[in-house]
């Protein structure tokens, strides 16, 4: 198993809360504790959805967990993979009156390869909801790149694939 963690790269649709996904992409990992720049909301039912780019990793997922520094009383979160919202939750039992590292985690059988990543913040009522930093942390089996079971080479200067049956690495 390996881990790896994807930061916001880009506003979705819709984003109505104040500050843009920049704004939480601080690229901290908890238990660090985040700055107070973030995204804000105090209008129940506005939706901010950030996204999150995979870039190059191979293998197939089984567990995705989305870590956010927030402040929030009554805000929802979601995760979608593949384009799917998966379950809003309620990040209602956490402590509004101040922030803390809050985790979510979804179960899945994604192809990392392909997959597309995206949460959503929905404020829950006439207070603010804050969001301070966010981050994923994505559980996965690597899958091999090189069919067949061959075998690599690396050299200063160069890599020898070696197939199935030539005798391999020596």
């Amino acid at each position: 198993m390996a881990i790896l963690y994807l930061d916001p790269t880009s506003n979705g649709s819709p984003f109505q809360w104040g500050g843009t996904y920049a704004d939480i992409d601080d690229g901290l990992r908890q238990p660090t504790n985040a700055d107070s720049t973030g995204i804000d909301s105090s209008s129940e039912g506005d939706v901010a959805v950030v996204n999150f780019n995979n870039t190059g990793n191979t293998g197939t997922a089984s567990l995705v967990t989305i870590w956010a520094w927030a402040d929030t009383g009554y805000g929802d979160i979601d995760l979608s993979i593949n384009g799917s919202w998966q379950n809003q939750r309620s990040m209602a039992t956490y402590d509004a009156a101040t922030s803390s590292w809050i985790a979510f985690s979804y179960t899945t059988t994604a192809d990392l390869s392909t997959a597309t990543f995206a949460v959503k913040f929905v404020c829950g009522d006439e207070e603010d909801d804050y969001i301070d930093a966010v981050y994923l942390s994505i559980t996965y089996t690597v899958t091999s790149s090189y069919p067949h079971g061959a075998s690599i080479l690396m050299t200063d200067t160069h890599s020898i694939i070696h197939p199935p049956g030539s005798g391999g690495i020596k």
